[in-house]
Formats: C-alpha cells, structure tokens, sequence
C-alpha cells in the first residue's frame, strides 16, 4: 500500500532531515543575527556620534580659551600704555 502523497512513511518530513522543530529554530537563528547585526549598526552609529560631538566640543574649548587669553592680554596691553601716558 503506498503512503498518501507528500508522506513518507517513517522518514520525517518531507524535503529534507529538519524535524518539525527545524523551521522555528532556523527563525530563532534568524531573528537573533538581525538583532545582532542591528546592536552593532546602532554601535557603530553611536561611535561616530560621540566622536563629532567630542570633536565639536574640543573646537569650542579651544576657542574660548583662546578669546580668554586674548582678552586678557589685550587688557593688560591697554592697561600698559595708559600707564606710559
């Protein structure tokens, strides 16, 4: 007697050697590499994020530091030459 068409008596599923929890494993593996390829994309992004903003930050640093000593001897300058006066 043959088996009813796409059963095979006794051999799984058909297709292949995956059981029937083959399919819900290899969609457990997918979902955990998207969400790994996901962190490391945010990372990532993260990362240059943070540098820019650290890059940002320095430049402005250095300005105002560079106003304030320019500020001062500017100051002091100006405080000389009334002296001379």
């Amino acid at each position: 007697m043959c088996a009813p068409r796409g059963v095979q008596g006794g051999r799984g599923a058909p297709g292949g050697a995956e059981g029937p929890a083959g399919k819900p494993r290899r969609a457990f593996t997918q979902v955990i590499a998207g969400a790994r390829v996901g962190l490391f994309l945010v990372a990532l992004t993260g990362a240059v994020a943070s540098r820019r903003l650290a890059e940002a930050q320095a430049v402005n640093d250095a300005a105002k530091t560079a106003d304030l000593f320019a500020g001062a001897g500017a100051q002091s300058a100006l405080q000389i030459g009334r002296a001379h006066c």
